[in-house]
Formats: structure tokens, C-alpha cells, sequence
């Protein structure tokens, strides 16, 4: 088949692939979740589907990889393909980066980076005069923008005030290249440039030394920063242009290569300089997250709590490695967050740009510095360094090392970031059997397996592993309690969800921006693992001969297909939520990851031909979508600024009561909650242990309470299997409960907390203490009575109606209450009157089903009403029933108060938790009656109920 025809073939099926999924999300995206467990979150609140979401991935991720293999084994002709071979030289490559970039920032997102356009400007400038100077040329180009940057922090240390801007930076580093090309222009002048250049970049790291801001009234408040971390940023400035020096030193005579003269140091400083961000002691909004990221080291380090039989750290240890930072370079206090954080991942930027560095050459190296982006999710910090400790040549050609290198990179970043690290750790399993098989024929294995060193070596691996034995069983533990609710509590559904306004905003048909949104969405995170089974066969030289598998190259097919198995692992958490404001969500890191690995696969194992531009073009179309390219974000956080400006609305603290704030600025509510916190909890016992006692990790470490389980209950205790590790945790700890809770939300904690007997709440300090015996169950439930946690007037939305639509597979976790009952239609209402008074604690849940209700659709997008819009259209995004339609359920309790809950209506089926409501769960009952509104009116006639069934849930024990 000749290369024209298989072009043809993989265009045809690209295109119908993007047809076949936007007709499998249409199909799925309305359908119903199927729930196993009643988790309260945004996937039952909304009504959506997260297992469609995530088995679309999966589904055409196998799908794409079989049609893959079947077309490499049907066709694949090694003749063939060698005749189609021609160069493809590294200016052409360049063109095609800088167009690339260019034309998907503007086709996509219609911006622009002005640094960008100027390298693209005078990379074609210099290509039609002499192509061999391309890359050079617009490598010094680059250096130059950052060399720049270095000399404006420089004068930045030195008092200076004002600001510039990218363009400023962008058109000075232009007319700079342009006059040493005019001027001189030989390949050793730029090269030689990029060593002059090299011995200012470092100056860029006294981005980390703001220490200014502007607060009100124009007044410029000077927050020092800390100690140790000016050393750290003055002895890395000195070590990179000491680097620098010695590059002079060793190459200006003989300077010709990128490789011979780019700098460890510059590589470090650029990628950094591009990472950098935050505002500086200004404390974010965001406190649940960023404290969060830190906890772990705190709760576990600082006061003491014992993993997993005290503290659980939730999802991994990575707050135990982040909050280090915090504590050793910003002295444990909250104002230096931002500060810190960009020294971890500096450190992280040390270790990938070490290993990086020894495994491409200069133009590589250069092009992963100036695009590669560090992202702030510490979560994905160890993908890439694990990732690249596993290609290094000299360690592949060492199997030994190389297995004991899987073996600890794999158990490190599976205590640091479970999910993650599994992803790295089967993504080079074939990498792994390979090797094995090569050391056992190759006969080394029995030669190294009689000498002593071999078992010192294995030994000395295997000690952290036995010793972090019990953090693996904790966090597998965790895992499974954790497991059967991530989808439900951690979801965000994609369809049906509201379009980035900055993508492809000229695009006026909605339908269209729609079907764009989802194949961006889905198709092109997909399209790396296909992209990945294609390299396999091509790098590793995979065809079939005699209907026998051949694998020619396997350690190029086995590291190409790694990517393959990267993603696929991570999809089981990335997928999950795709929540608005980003495209790709939690696939960044790992998309990011597979750039990295194709940098290595283009520079190690292919030649300089159409293969390697088409691959190379994907590459830069790949992160160009991703968006946050490395130098496109060289304005942001202040860095061309002398100072942070500080909000309005945000208040200056120091030496604040609460030591741990730090000396900065946070916005007056949250100072305000912080002050009303405090109060509450100045006479805590210090010494004992509590959860939930206050609402989230950011007054746990301000705070220094010590936290059992997870500290949140909120956020994390949502099923029964979370729900049963905490209580067998606090059970045994006897940890002080506090009232931050939500009974909807964490049903299965807050019913054992109320009626097991176990726990006493106390109204002076609105918290719950074990019971040791001093009260009876039923003493203990009449004063839990009074905590008044219960939920008052509370509306589900669709949680009801999602529940109810999954009640064939949640029935066995209910038993039914058999009451009987009569139904009577009264004024504007229905009333259920049961045969005898049932106690709400043995029917905890209701569920209602109404007749005729299922035909009253909505289609709706940006809460605008797509019903006049064709089928086809109407397809595309998210299907309500019953949109303006409420059910309300009243009851009375003992005291005859009337308490009542709402739901949307929904398809007519609702599951409610009574129990949760007021005056259901510790109060009898004999009726309860059902209203319906439509709109602001309540309806004459209730919709017909066809059941009515009264449940009793499973509890926690």
C-alpha cells in the first residue's frame, strides 16, 4: 500500500473516530449514573454521568490502540516505509514549532505571545538567508528574552521601581538578535552570544526575593523573605554562572554546538523563572487545597500523629514532602505558602532538568527548557524524574540497576502519590519483563546472583521497602475504604458543561463550540495513547512474520508504549473530574509526562525524516492545546514587576495571635473566620485529638490541633467505607468529634455519631466526646438530640432524583421498612398516612415514585433553554426532567413541628434521606404529605405516587 493510501487511511479513521465519539457521548452523556452507594456530590447533585465520562476514555483508548495494531499487522512493509524516508532538517522543525504554536493559539484560543511571533519572525529572516543558522539563531533569541529578565531582576535588587512588559522584552531581545545577524552572523556569534547571555539568566531566580508590595493608600510594605531561602537562590546564582564561566572558559574557541555550551544552570534558571508563581505572602483564597498540599508533615512531623492509626494522610504522603519546604525554608508559617512551594518545585526542576540534560542533545534540551512547564498539582511533582531515572541509557544498559531503579521509583511514588505511581510503575512494565528476559538469557543474572554485591544491593533496596511496610498497607487500606466513592464524591462530568470563553470564541454556532469542547476534551487526551501505540510498532519494528510477533528494537517499542500505559493507569483518577476553567483538568501532569518521554523517544530512536516532523508537529500541537507553554508565561505572578500588588479587601497581618499566619495579607473574611475560629477553640486540651472540630486543614495547622482520620469530615467521609474507617479509627482513639459536618452529606458518620450510643454531644463545647459508659444509649441519643446538626428546609436538586433512578442497584444496601400505608389527596397535596406510627431511626429513607411525570424534557445549556433547537443539536448537551418542577415532603415531629425536605422531580423517582432532615430521625411518625410546585406555584394536583417505600440504610458498625 503506498504511503499516499495509508495517509488517506488514518485521516478516514481520525474522522470518524471524532464521529463515533461525539455519538457515544451523546448517547451516554444523558443516560443515568448507576450508583452503588448513596454518596452525596456534584454527581448526584447535577444529575450527570462520571462512569460514561471515564469509560470513554478507556473505550476508545483500546479501541484506537486495536485498530492501531490491526492496521501495522495487516500493513506494515519495512520497503516501503524506508523509501519514503527524507530528511527533514532541525530550521525546518523550528519553522514548524513556532507556527505551530502560533496558529493553535490563535485558531483555538485567539491569543498570542508576542515572544513567539518575534522568534517566528526572525527565524524566517534568517532562514532565507542561511537555513543553517536557524537553530542556532533562534536559540539565541530565546537566551537573550531570558537574559533580559535576569538583568531587569537584577535591577529590580538594586531599588529599581518600574515595570516592563513581555512585548517590551519580546521587541529588545529581537533587535538584539537581529543586529548580531546583520552584524556578524555566523554560527559561532550566536553561540557565543548564548555564553555571554548565559552569565545573567541566573538573576532570574531573584524572582523568589520580592519582598515588596503595594498595600493601600500607595503605601509599600517590605515582607523579608526568609533566610534560608536567600541563601539557597544566592548559592544557586553563584553555582550557575560559576557553570557559566567555565562554559566560556572552555568553549569560546571552539564554540559550534548548542550542546557543547548550554548550561545546566540556564536550563534551571529559564524553566524555574517560567514556573514561578503565586503572589507572594499574599494568602490565597483557596485555603482548603493549599493546606492540603501541606498537612501531612504537621500532623505527622511536627505533632507527632502516627500514620494511618491516627492520622490518615488522605491520597498519599506528598503534603509530607510539600509541607517540609513549608517548614524548613518558611519557617512553618502559612504567609511564605507561595514562596515555599516554588522552592519544592525548584528542587524538582533540579532533579528533571539533571536528568534530562543527560539524555538529549542541546536543541532538545533547549526546546523542552522553554516549553516545558512544572505545574503547581504537587500530586504529578514525581511523574517526570521517575519517568526519566527509567530512561537513562546508562542505566538500561545496566539491567540490574535498571530493576532496582523500577523497583524503588515505583515503591517511592507509590507512597508519595499512590495512583500516580502505579501509572509510572506498569506504564514500564513491558520495559521491566523485557529486561528481566534480557538479563536471564543474556546469562548475567547467574553470574551476578554468586556474587556477594548482588545480594548486598537487592538488600539494601528491599530495608525502606520492609520499613514502609505499613504505610503501603495503610494506604492500601485507604484506597479501598476511599474506593467505592471516588466517583460520586470526587466527579465532574464534562457534558453538558458550560464552554471556556476563550475557547474558540469566534465561533458563533454553540452546537459547534460544543461538539469542539468535547472532542478537545476527550479525542485529543486519547490521541496521545494512540499516538503511543503507533510509536510502538514504528520504533520497535513490530510486524508479523510467519503469523509469528516480531519485536525488532523492543527497548524503543517497550518505552514508546509506555505513554500508552501511563495514561491508561492515570485515567482511573485524571478523568474523574473534569471541572470548568481547564480543558484537560488532571490530565495535565501526565500529558505533560508524555511529552517529556516523546522528547526522548525523537531525539534517541528516530531519524531526522517526515516521521520524526509529523511526531515532532504532534508534540507541539499537543502542548499548545494543553496551554501554559513554558516562556508564554514569562509576565505572569510579578516577575516584570518590582513588587505584588496587593487586592482591595485584603487586610495586613503580623505578629498576629495565630503564629502560624505568618507575616502577609488575607482577605478580610477569611481573617475575620480566622479570629471567630480561634475564639472557639483557645482552650482546646492540645494534647488530645479531634475531627472535624474545625471546618477544614487550613485551622487545623494554623491552629496546631492535632487530627484524627482524615481531620475533614465533610469533604471526605461521604460513603460507607469511609465512613467505617474513620469510626473504627476514632472508636478506638477516643478522638473528640466536632460539628463540621453536613448530615446529607456525611449520612453514614453523622447517623452513628448520633444514635450508636458511643458518642455524647456536649452544648458548651458544641462537640461530641466519647462514652465511656456514663450514659446508656438511649441517655446518649436524647442529649445528641440537641446538636442540631440535622438539616432544616435543605433542597437535594437531583441528588434525590439520581439516587432514585439507581434504585435497582442500590437495594442492597437498603431494607425495607414493609410499612403500609394509605394515600389521600387533599388540598393541593397528597397525604401518606401509615397503618401505625413508625420511629424514623428504623426508616432512615424514603422513596417515592410518580406516575406520568418522564415526558416533560428540557434540554438545556448555560441555563438557557435548547428545547427550540433540532434533535441533533438538542443531543449535544444536558437533558433535565421536571426542570422547573419541586417536591416538597412534609412531616411533624413530636412536638408536632413541621419539618419538611425538597427535590427536584426529576424522572419521578426519589431517594430521600429523611434521616438527615429535622425531626425524622429520633421523632415517630404516622404521615407524611407530598406537594409539588411547578415554578413559584404550588400545583392543584399532586402527580400520581405509585410507590411509596420506607428504607432502612445500612449503617457503620
Amino acid at each position: 500500500m503506498s504511503g499516499v493510501k495509508r495517509r488517506i487511511i488514518i485521516i478516514l479513521g481520525f474522522i470518524v473516530s471524532a464521529a463515533l465519539m461525539l455519538v457515544y457521548l451523546c448517547y451516554t452523556g444523558n443516560q443515568n449514573q448507576v450508583f452503588t452507594d448513596v454518596v452525596n456530590e456534584y454527581t448526584a447533585l447535577m444529575g450527570s454521568n462520571i462512569s460514561s465520562q471515564r469509560d470513554t476514555f478507556y473505550l476508545f483508548s483500546f479501541l484506537g490502540m486495536i485498530l492501531v495494531s490491526l492496521y501495522y499487522l495487516i500493513f506494515n512493509n519495512k520497503r516501503i516505509e524506508d523509501q519514503q524516508s527524507g530528511r527533514v532538517g532541525a530550521d525546518k522543525l523550528i519553522l514548524l514549532a513556532l507556527g505551530m504554536n502560533i496558529a493553535i493559539e490563535m485558531i483555538v484560543y485567539q491569543s498570542y505571545n508576542w515572544i513567539a511571533i518575534v522568534a517566528l519572525l526572525f527565524a524566517v529572516v534568517i532562514a532565507a538567508k542561511d537555513e543553517k543558522l536557524v537553530v542556532s539563531g533562534t536559540a539565541f533569541l530565546f537566551v537573550t528574552v531570558y537574559a533580559l529578565c535576569g538583568l531587569y531582576r537584577l535591577y529590580v535588587l538594586k531599588g529599581g521601581m518600574k515595570s516592563v512588559s513581555e512585548v517590551q522584552i519580546a521587541i529588545a531581545a529581537l533587535t538584539i538578535s537581529a543586529l548580531f545577524f546583520f552584524l556578524l552572523g555566523s554560527e559561532v556569534a550566536f553561540v557565543r552570544g548564548i555564553l555571554i547571555a548565559q552569565l545573567v539568566i541566573p538573576f532570574t531566580l531573584l524572582t523568589y526575593l520580592i519582598s515588596k508590595y503595594l498595600f493601600e493608600n500607595n503605601e509599600y510594605i517590605n515582607i523579608p523573605v526568609p533566610k534560608k531561602v536567600k541563601v539557597l537562590v544566592c548559592m544557586l546564582i553563584v553555582c550557575f554562572i560559576s557553570e557559566a564561566i567555565y562554559k566560556i572558559i572552555k568553549n569560546w574557541k571552539t564554540a559550534n554546538s548548542l550542546s557543547d555550551v548550554l548550561a545546566y544552570g540556564t536550563c534551571v534558571s529559564i524553566i524555574s523563572f517560567n514556573r514561578y508563581s503565586g503572589t507572594g505572602a499574599i494568602i490565597t483564597n483557596d485555603l482548603h487545597h493549599t493546606a492540603e498540599n501541606i498537612i501531612g508533615y504537621f500532623q505527622m512531623v511536627k505533632l507527632g500523629q502516627k500514620a494511618f492509626s491516627e492520622y490518615i494522610p488522605v491520597s498519599g504522603m506528598y503534603s509530607i514532602v510539600h509541607g517540609f519546604f513549608l517548614d524548613f525554608f518558611g519557617n512553618g508559617q502559612y504567609s511564605y505558602y507561595y514562596l515555599t512551594t516554588n522552592v519544592f518545585f525548584l528542587f524538582i526542576t533540579l532533579l528533571i532538568v539533571f536528568l534530562l540534560k543527560r539524555q538529549v542533545k542541546g536543541e532538545w534540551m533547549l526546546l523542552a527548557t522553554l516549553v516545558f512547564s512544572v505545574i503547581d498539582y504537587n500530586r504529578v511533582a514525581l511523574i517526570v524524574p521517575s519517568v526519566l531515572i527509567l530512561t537513562l541509557p546508562e542505566l538500561i544498559k545496566d539491567k540490574n540497576k535498571w530493576l532496582k531503579a523500577w523497583f524503588l521509583t515505583s515503591y517511592i511514588h507509590g507512597l508519595f502519590y499512590p495512583v500516580f505511581g502505579a501509572a509510572v510503575c506498569a506504564g514500564f512494565l513491558p520495559f521491566g519483563i523485557w529486561q528481566i528476559y534480557g538479563y536471564v538469557k543474556s546469562g548475567k543474572l547467574k553470574e551476578d546472583i554468586k556474587t556477594v554485591s548482588f545480594w548486598i544491593w537487592w538488600a539494601m533496596c528491599c530495608i525502606p521497602v520492609l520499613l514502609g511496610v505499613p504505610y503501603l498497607i495503610g494506604t492500601v487500606k485507604h484506597m479501598k475504604a476511599m474506593a467505592d466513592q471516588t466517583v460520586y464524591a470526587d466527579g465532574y462530568a464534562r457534558f453538558g458543561q458550560p464552554i471556556l470563553d476563550i475557547f474558540f470564541p469566534y465561533i458563533t454556532s454553540e452546537p459547534v463550540k460544543l461538539a469542539l469542547w468535547y472532542l478537545f476534551s476527550f479525542l485529543f487526551v486519547i490521541l496521545v495513547v494512540w499516538v503511543s501505540a503507533i510509536l510502538f510498532f514504528e520504533n520497535g519494528k513490530v510486524h508479523l512474520y510467519k503469523w509469528k510477533l516480531r519485536i525488532e528494537n523492543p527497548e524503543a517499542g517497550f518505552m514508546s508504549i509506555s505513554v500508552s500505559l501511563l495514561l491508561l493507569i492515570s485515567f482511573s483518577y485524571s478523568v474523574i473530574r473534569l471541572s470548568t476553567g481547564s480543558i484537560y483538568e488532571r490530565n495535565i501532569g501526565v500529558i505533560w509526562a508524555a511529552f517529556i518521554i516523546m522528547l526522548v523517544i525523537l531525539d534517541r530512536y528516530m531519524k531526522d525524516n517526515y516521521k520524526t516532523a509529523i511526531l515532532f508537529g504532534y508534540v507541539i500541537f499537543m502542548i499548545s492545546v494543553l496551554g501554559g507553554i513554558g516562556f508564554t508565561n514569562i509576565s505572569s505572578a510579578s516577575k516584570l514587576e518590582a513588587y505584588y500588588t496587593v487586592p482591595e479587601e485584603f487586610v495586613y497581618v503580623k505578629n498576629n495571635q495565630v503564629k502560624r499566619l505568618g507575616e502577609g495579607f488575607i482577605k478580610n473574611t477569611n481573617y475575620d473566620s480566622l479570629e471567630q475560629a480561634y475564639e472557639r477553640i483557645i482552650d482546646l486540651d492540645k494534647d488530645k485529638s479531634y475531627l472535624g472540630r474545625v471546618s477544614d486543614f487550613f485551622y487545623f495547622y494554623c491552629f496546631d490541633i492535632k487530627g484524627d482520620s482524615v481531620l475533614e469530615i465533610n469533604p471526605t467521609i461521604r460513603g460507607y467505607g469511609a465512613a467505617q474507617e474513620t469510626v473504627d479509627l476514632i472508636r478506638k482513639n477516643g478522638t473528640i468529634v466536632g460539628t463540621n459536618l453536613n448530615p446529607v452529606d456525611n449520612y453514614y458518620f453523622y447517623h452513628w455519631l448520633v444514635t450508636s450510643g458511643e458518642y455524647v454531644y456536649d452544648e458548651n463545647t458544641y462537640a461530641f466526646y466519647p462514652n465511656h459508659g456514663e450514659f446508656s444509649v438511649e441517655e446518649a441519643k436524647e442529649k445528641n438530640k440537641v446538636c442540631h446538626l440535622e438539616a432544616e428546609d435543605y433542597n437535594l436538586i437531583f441528588s434525590a432524583g439520581s439516587w432514585g433512578s439507581s434504585m435497582d442497584s442500590l437495594e442492597p444496601i437498603f431494607r425495607d421498612a414493609n410499612v403500609k400505608y394509605t394515600t389521600e389527596d387533599v388540598d393541593k397535596a397528597t397525604v401518606i398516612e401509615f397503618d401505625s406510627k413508625i420511629k424514623g431511626e428504623d426508616a432512615d429513607y424514603l422513596y417515592l415514585e410518580f406516575d406520568g411525570v418522564s415526558d416533560n424534557i428540557t434540554y438545556v445549556y448555560e441555563n438557557n433553554s435548547w428545547d427550540d433547537k433540532s434533535k441533533w443539536k438538542k443531543l449535544l448537551t444536558k437533558k433535565y426532567y421536571n426542570l422547573d418542577t419541586t417536591v416538597y415532603v412534609f412531616w411533624m415531629d413530636d412536638t408536632g413541628e413541621v419539618h419538611k425536605i425538597a427535590a427536584q422531580m426529576d424522572e419521578g423517582k426519589l431517594l430521600i434521606p429523611m434521616g438527615a432532615a429535622g425531626g425524622w430521625l429520633f421523632d415517630s411518625h404516622s404521615f407524611i404529605q407530598i406537594q409539588v410546585q411547578g415554578g413559584y406555584d404550588v400545583m392543584d394536583n399532586v402527580p400520581k405516587i405509585t410507590n411509596v417505600r420506607l428504607l432502612k440504610l445500612r449503617e457503620v458498625k
